[in-house]
């Protein structure tokens, strides 16, 4: 018991010194090998393989960024009146009148958003469309061409093989005028639509720029077609002001206010006239149609001849 008691007193003795030496005296540096030790061993390591790169000169590698978070809160911002932290202050509103960014600078939506680019876009695609129906004609132009050479000088050199190519093409071409008829009359309203959108485009360009010229020929050409000037009574009045030469010849204002403007003009040819263009389709089917018959008379004509 003795001994217990000594050994628990020089016990409770060191540990009071312990106490003394460290808990209240004063605290001595500690050194960086003291430092290191303390450190676990991940880190111990991390700190030799830094230490060994800046030695060695290579450069440091970044350290590991944690996993973002798939939910972030709002920042919390200063403490507000109560001690409580206030959040984040929300994105400005937008700022009205001159202080906005202008409509054209800033940036462009997509297709059929209304956008800058929409607007910007638009007169490429009316001229684009334009030239495509010039390289149509051009094209429709060429065959015709081409056909007619097919079947003039297989004629002149008795060629049956010309000759079969030649009313070939013409069944082909017979066939797609009647499609082409047979579509424009199911779409006639459509077609009479466009029509009048064309002239109303070719009318605003000539009125407004001195320097079309392309467009004044269109207007005067419906102008002298159809007898009329303007596609309504205050589009006569303004195009017979400004510029009385698109107007018909020998008309003056009083003359171009009385008459049906040219939307009127237009519908009545695609309703009321519409046989005139079914007239015109008709001769041109009727012509075909002697053509194929005389070029296979003469096909079959050569075949039989005793010179063959």
């Amino acid at each position: 018991m003795r001994a217990l008691a000594t050994g628990g007193g020089a016990g409770g003795g060191a540990r009071a010194g312990w106490g003394g030496a460290y808990g209240a005296g004063p605290r001595r540096p500690i050194s960086g090998a003291e430092r290191a030790r303390a450190r676990p061993q991940s880190e111990r390591a991390a700190a030799r393989i830094a230490a060994s790169h800046r030695a060695s000169g290579a450069p440091r590698a970044p350290a590991p960024r944690a996993p973002r978070p798939f939910f972030a809160p709002r920042p919390l911002g200063p403490p507000g009146p109560a001690g409580l932290p206030a959040r984040a202050p929300r994105r400005p509103a937008r700022l009205p009148g001159p202080a906005r960014a202008p409509q054209a600078a800033r940036r462009p939506r997509r297709h059929g958003s209304g956008g800058v680019y929409q607007v910007h876009q638009v007169p490429a695609l009316r001229l684009q469309f334009r030239l495509l129906g010039i390289y149509i004609l051009i094209a429709v132009g060429a065959v015709m061409m081409f056909v007619g050479f097919l079947g003039c000088y297989g004629a002149i050199q008795e060629s049956q093989c010309l000759l079969g190519t030649f009313f070939t093409c013409l069944v082909i071409l017979f066939a797609c005028e009647v499609a082409a008829g047979i579509w424009g009359f199911v779409n006639k309203d459509q077609i009479a639509k466009d029509v009048k959108q064309f002239y109303d485009q070719a009318l605003q360009q000539a009125v407004v720029d001195d320097d079309a010229n392309n467009a004044k020929a269109v207007v005067k050409t419906f102008h002298e077609t159809l007898d009329c000037c303007g596609s309504s009574t205050l589009a006569a009045l303004t195009t017979s002001v400004l510029k009385n030469n698109l107007c018909p010849s020998g008309s003056n204002i009083i003359s171009n206010l009385l008459k049906k403007d040219c939307h009127q003009k237009i519908d009545e040819l695609f309703s009321g006239k519409l046989y005139l263009i079914g007239i015109a389709a008709i001769v041109v089917a009727v012509i075909m149609i002697f053509e194929m018959i005389l070029s296979m008379v003469l096909c079959c004509g050569i075949r039989n001849s005793s010179v063959y």
